[in-house]
């Protein structure tokens, strides 16, 4: 998390709006931050996804402060990183479940 709070909110000398590629850049950091949370337990799980995109709504807030544009569509994608790996973490984890399952048989 501390990785990506440094590529998005370091100040810049003056306001960078980068078309396209910034959404996939929101998509893959929210989704790289989610899945391992989700995997590792499933007891957080709500949690996690109300952190994903309260994160992610902050971001949105304090980018202006540090000459980054920000807009609704990098939150869309921020969340959609969120509930993407967090239905692929949902699969992992079962799988495993069922695995464990099958080799106490």
């Amino acid at each position: 998390m501390d990785l990506l709070c440094l590529g998005i909110l370091t100040p810049l000398p003056q306001a960078v709006d980068v078309p396209g590629t910034g959404k996939w850049h929101h998509f893959v950091a929210f989704a790289a931050l989610t899945y391992p949370l989700i995997v590792a337990s499933r007891r957080y799980w709500i949690l996690i996804i109300i952190i994903g995109f309260s994160f992610g709504a902050l971001i949105k807030i304090i980018q202006p402060y540090v000459n980054m544009v920000s807009n609704f569509y990098d939150f869309t994608a921020d969340a959609f990183g969120v509930l993407i790996r967090f239905s692929l973490g949902l699969v992992v984890h079962n799988l495993k479940l069922k695995a464990a399952v099958l080799d106490d048989s």
